[in-house]
């Protein structure tokens, strides 16, 4: 659907001319039959379809993701229990908070600097780093330090505190 698309909610029985042009189903009635119908239609015509909260009648799973910036986790229980990946990516939303971005584009930062500072391929896979506050690890002990090009680390996360340590 381009950007000038609309979507209209015409409520009336399923038909399986209904699917025509499309390229992703989803089925989310309360009526499993209707939704198996549903499934088995898009099989046929060989289009993706979702019959929510039926494993049997999915090709594909929706995943709960918490997103904070760069950083992206993804949670999936197979469609088992959508209500348990539901209150899993609430658990880690409220974990990693929105401070996870700035740490994370830091971390880049200085992760482009030590490979920009390496001539040596190997030193660049050598090591990592493992500490906002020293940005170096043992491994670059040697090299030169961190320009301050990226700034001084943002506060680490409290849950990430342990992580790098």
């Amino acid at each position: 659907m381009g950007p000038q698309s609309t979507n209209h909610l015409v409520p009336k029985p399923f038909e399986p001319a209904d699917l025509e042009g499309a390229f992703l189903v989803i089925a989310a009635t309360s009526l499993r039959d209707l939704n198996a119908q549903v499934y088995r239609e898009a099989d046929r015509r060989n289009l993706l379809c979702n019959a929510v909260d039926d494993i049997d009648h999915c090709h594909f799973y929706y995943g709960s993701i918490v997103q904070r910036g760069d950083l992206q986790i993804a949670i999936s229980t197979n469609g088992k229990s959508p209500a348990l990946a539901q209150r899993l990516r609430k658990e880690l939303e409220e974990q990693f908070g929105p401070e996870y971005a700035t740490w994370l584009d830091w971390l880049g930062a200085a992760r482009e600097t030590l490979r920009a500072q390496s001539n040596d391929p190997k030193s660049r896979s050598a090591g990592s780093i493992s500490s906002p506050a020293s940005p170096c690890s043992n491994a670059f002990s040697n090299k030169p330090t961190i320009p301050t090009t990226p700034k001084e680390p943002p506060d680490v996360p409290p849950s990430a505190k342990e992580v790098v340590h």
